[in-house]
């Protein structure tokens, strides 16, 4: 039976780990790169095997449904890309991180028989791509933590790793992960993701961040809340005089007083082209990798584009934007199916174990959406892998609608 298959969830464990510690775009052949192709490939063969074994029974929640209709309409947009001129290396460079969403299929079954598990591996991943940010990337946070540079984007050739999701996922499993090595590591971890979000000075990763710490703070009950908030507040007033002379305060600040200047900027001209775009091709939409002329992408930064020397790129910064204008209706719709087709918002468990990977996979879920309308972090695999689980965690959970406590 397909219960039985124990390799299926070391195999899950095994992509995810390697997916993160994968550059954001596997563009060259690497240990890293190679490594995780093999493990996802073995990941898909063992759960054929497993469904073979089964007798071709599927476990196909309605997710699933929706996405093999995205799928197809990713692999038929090739011929609509085509139409357009589009050239077909970049509709592949399109195509490939949506792929990996089929991850949902090997994912699900593991789920189903032990959503710990699942949820356990999306931490292990963020957990080592923590340790890789470390690593990588320790000089540049020594340099901002010594106040020689601004931000940690600026100060690391690793900039890209810190656009993954695995950050805010981290910080999510690590607050509500109930597993023993998770409660062991609460206070270690939960403080570290946050510092990297803080140090990396992204203004959508420090909302998102915020509001997590939020959802933890009231999920406690008024007392333990009051304790932690409390010691939390005394840390930042503790720390206030050495961030502010580090400028860091002062940085985050400037960077959140720009926000309504950007509402007119190079992201509303991005989704003002998509949607022009999109009317012209409502249904179909032009095909993945339609170039958006750097003009739009850069708002007339002659500056930027000649430092980027590119005339175009693929995508806008805004999911629902880029595949209206790519995918159509059609893709746009099965896409959004497949995250709320089992109306997991409806689904929380009564069972308290139960109840907390419900909340993890809910907060992480509700991140990667707020992640993927401000950034284009929708064409990483790695977060179409994170994706995949969280909604197989979601579509295992049994369907008992009565509330629980969501504290730890």
């Amino acid at each position: 039976m397909l219960s039985k298959v124990k390799s299926l969830p070391t195999l899950a464990t095994l992509t995810l780990v390697l997916a993160a510690l994968m550059p954001f775009v596997p563009d060259e052949l690497t240990l890293t790169t190679a490594s995780f192709s093999a493990a996802f490939v073995l990941l898909f063969a063992f759960w054929v095997v497993a469904i073979v074994k089964d007798g071709l029974r599927i476990y196909a929640p309605a997710s699933a449904k929706w996405l093999v209709g995205f799928q197809f309409s990713v692999l038929s947009s090739a011929l609509v890309a085509a139409l357009y001129g589009t050239p077909w290396t970049a509709w592949f460079r399109g195509a490939v991180p949506f792929l990996f969403l089929l991850a949902f299929f090997p994912f699900v079954d593991v789920a189903k028989r032990e959503p710990q598990s699942l949820i356990n591996a999306v931490h292990i991943a963020s957990v080592l791509w923590l340790a890789k940010v470390a690593v990588m990337s320790g000089a540049g946070i020594a340099a901002v933590l010594a106040g020689e540079a601004q931000r940690l984007t600026q100060a690391t050739e690793d900039w890209g790793t810190l656009t993954l999701p695995f950050g805010f996922i981290g910080l999510i499993c690590s607050l509500f992960n109930n597993a023993p090595f998770a409660r062991r590591l609460r206070w270690l971890l939960a403080p570290a993701f946050t510092l990297v979000a803080l140090l990396t000075v992204y203004r959508s990763q420090l909302l998102i961040v915020t509001a997590v710490w939020m959802v933890y703070l009231v999920g406690l009950g008024a007392r333990r809340m009051l304790g932690i908030t409390v010691t939390l507040c005394a840390l930042a007033a503790a720390s206030m005089p050495y961030l502010l002379g580090l400028g860091l305060i002062q940085n985050i600040a400037e960077r959140f007083s720009e926000v309504a200047g950007e509402l007119g900027g190079s992201r509303m001209a991005e989704i003002r082209f998509a949607f022009r775009n999109f009317l012209e091709s409502p249904l179909f939409g032009k095909g993945l990798g339609y170039p958006v002329p750097a003009e739009v992408t850069f708002f007339g930064d002659v500056q930027a584009m000649r430092e980027a020397g590119v005339d175009s790129v693929g995508y806008v910064h805004n999911a629902v934007a880029y595949m209206a204008m790519d995918l159509g209706l059609i893709g746009l719709v099965c896409f959004f199916g497949f995250i709320f087709g089992n109306r997991w918002w409806r689904r929380r468990p009564t069972d308290l174990r139960l109840s907390s990977l419900w909340v993890i996979a809910v907060l992480g879920l509700g991140t990667l959406l707020a992640w993927i309308l401000v950034e284009a972090s929708f064409r990483q695999i790695q977060s179409n892998l994170a994706l995949a689980a969280l909604i197989a965690v979601l579509a295992a959970l049994p369907a008992i609608p009565r509330r629980s406590a969501i504290a730890p």
